[in-house]
């Protein structure tokens, strides 16, 4: 069994611990998670300079798109999680009839290379927000079909870094 399969595999027993967590240890989780990223802001400003050739002003923006998804989250996830009443049928006569959302258990988030601050956290808050586990993984090759090499050319193959054995997994505690 590759690593990455098995790192599944214990993301699923944690996942199912994470279904069972309240709206309020998802939002203080969600806000732990924007602390981190403030802390490290001067960080994702530097690597985006390095990485992306990009100002501080554009990460500072993806970052804004952050704090949004994550204030606008916390703000209704009690409400979307909250089990919700529907009228029985003549089947269900005399039964408690609700839907109970409940998430799907472990999530894989491939962000992309032009906004990858954004990328990265605003899928990674709706998974976490739905009590999923999230593995997010980066290449460290990427070949897009619209991108153009150091020459000009197209740049249209794809190495075997797109395939699920080869993706990198690091733990964040």
């Amino acid at each position: 069994m590759s690593v990455i399969k098995k790192r599944f595999e214990l993301l699923k027993n944690t996942a199912l611990y994470l279904r069972g967590t309240t709206a309020k240890e998802r939002v203080d989780k969600l806000n732990r998670i924007w602390d981190g990223i403030v802390e490290r802001k001067d960080d994702l400003y530097d690597a985006g300079m390095i990485e992306r050739g990009v100002q501080p002003v554009d990460i500072a923006g993806e970052l804004i798109m952050v704090k949004a998804e994550i204030d606008y989250t916390s703000k209704h996830l009690e409400k979307w999680i909250k089990p919700k009443r529907v009228k029985n049928t003549m089947f269900t006569l005399g039964k408690r009839c609700e839907i109970r959302h409940q998430s799907k258990g472990v999530v894989l988030n491939m962000p992309a290379y032009n906004a990858p601050t954004a990328e990265t956290f605003v899928p990674m808050i709706s998974a976490m927000a739905a009590g999923n586990a999230i593995v997010i993984s980066f290449y460290d090759e990427l070949y897009q079909p619209n991108a153009i090499d150091k020459d000009g050319n197209t740049q249209q193959k794809c190495d075997e870094s797109w395939s699920i054995d080869n993706i990198k997994i690091r733990a964040i505690s």
